[in-house]
C-alpha cells in the first residue's frame, strides 16, 4: 500500500526560478513534486537543461505527434482499401517509422546531453 502524502512543504521562488523549473517539470514529464522528491531520496541530479535544448525537445514532440497522426490516418485507408496503393502506403509507414525513432533518439540526446555538459 502507498503511504498517503498529505504532508505539504513550501518553497520560495523567483519568478524566473519558478518558470524554469516549470520548463524542466515539462521537458522531463515529471511534476515538481516528482522531481524533489526524485533529488531527495534516489540522490537524482537534475542538471540544468539549456532553454534551446528544452523547446528542440518539445518542438520536436509536436512534429512527432504530427507524424503519428498521418500514421493513424494512413492505418486507416489500407484497411478500408482506399484508392491508395498498398505499395506507396507501405513504403510511406515505413519511412515514418524510420523519423519517428529518430526523432526519439534525438529527443532523447537532447536531454541527456545537456546533463553531462
Amino acid at each position: 500500500m502507498t503511504e498517503l502524502r498529505d504532508e505539504k512543504f513550501q518553497l520560495r521562488l523567483t519568478k524566473q526560478e519558478k518558470a524554469k523549473a516549470d520548463r524542466m517539470a515539462l521537458g522531463l514529464g515529471m511534476s515538481l513534486s516528482a522531481i524533489f522528491r526524485s533529488v531527495i531520496y534516489r540522490n537524482f541530479s537534475i542538471l540544468e537543461i539549456p532553454d534551446v535544448n528544452l523547446r528542440t525537445y518539445l518542438k520536436l514532440g509536436r512534429i512527432s505527434n504530427n507524424i503519428n497522426q498521418i500514421a493513424k490516418v494512413l492505418n486507416y485507408h489500407q484497411k478500408v482499401n482506399t484508392s491508395i496503393p498498398y505499395e506507396f502506403l507501405f513504403d510511406l509507414k515505413e519511412q515514418i517509422a524510420n523519423l519517428s525513432t529518430q526523432i526519439n533518439q534525438v529527443r532523447s540526446q537532447l536531454i541527456h546531453d545537456s546533463k553531462t555538459d
